[in-house]
């Protein structure tokens, strides 16, 4: 698999989070764990790491789901319990000092 920008981490980061804070005992397969723009979650979808609850509409806000490999990412790099912080983020920075 290609390495994860930063904008690909912040968002399976708050996938995580959500799934944390707000599906804590369901599927996490099923749970709506994205919510944004298609554009904001074009290189996640081509990866095959989110997919949209329905059809995508340009410029509409939507909301998107893990895939399998999207949640073992997630599971793999801690998210599930909000450590480490993604990488480029304020709070990974402080965290480096």
């Amino acid at each position: 698999m290609n390495k994860l920008g930063k904008r690909q981490h912040a968002i399976l980061f708050e996938a995580g989070r959500r799934l944390r804070d707000f599906h804590n005992g369901e599927n996490p397969l099923e749970a709506w764990t994205g919510l944004g723009m298609p554009s904001e979650y074009k290189t996640v979808v081509k990866a095959g790491l989110m997919r949209p609850i329905s059809r995508e509409v340009p410029r509409c806000t939507q909301w998107y789901i893990l895939t399998e490999k999207g949640f073992s990412i997630v599971k793999d790099l801690g998210y599930l319990s909000g450590l480490p912080c993604p990488p480029g983020t304020l709070k990974h920075v402080l965290s480096l000092s």
